[in-house]
């Protein structure tokens, strides 16, 4: 084992120990706001996931990139396969929480827009139409 494999490895191993737990802190945040009724809260948790989704796109398209530079370019690394195979797998679990992070940003959006066109459409309701 190279040490670069080992350093890629130990990330691989570590970030899914780390994103798990704020994912579903993420959740039961977004159930907690819910019951609450605290629409601002829900907004700043929707930018704060898509945040959180841009990133974990961002780092498995890094390694895919580099996933290519392994197989095609000429490398001086002793196993480039090796940390070509862990960096892809870096990638797949990458895009796995990416996946995951929209899954409830796409809650939170479906909740709020709904809660935003019952309430204009009360207003609208109430309000007298001029001709």
């Amino acid at each position: 084992m190279t040490t670069l494999f080992t350093i890629m490895l130990t990330v691989t191993l570590i970030a899914p120990l780390i994103i798990a737990p704020k994912i579903d802190a993420h959740w039961m945040d977004f159930e907690i706001f819910v019951q609450e009724g605290n629409r601002e809260n829900l907004h700043l948790l929707l930018k704060q996931i898509n945040s959180w989704v841009m990133r974990h796109l961002a780092c498995a398209l890094i390694a895919v990139l580099l996933v290519a530079v392994l197989k095609y370019a000429p490398t001086l690394l002793e196993q480039p396969e090796q940390l070509a195979t862990i960096t892809g797998i870096y990638a797949i679990i990458s895009i796995i929480f990416a996946f995951i992070e929209s899954l409830l940003a796409q809650e939170i959006y479906n909740l709020t827009a709904n809660r935003t066109e019952t309430e204009k459409s009360k207003i609208t309701a109430h309000t007298p139409r001029m001709f």
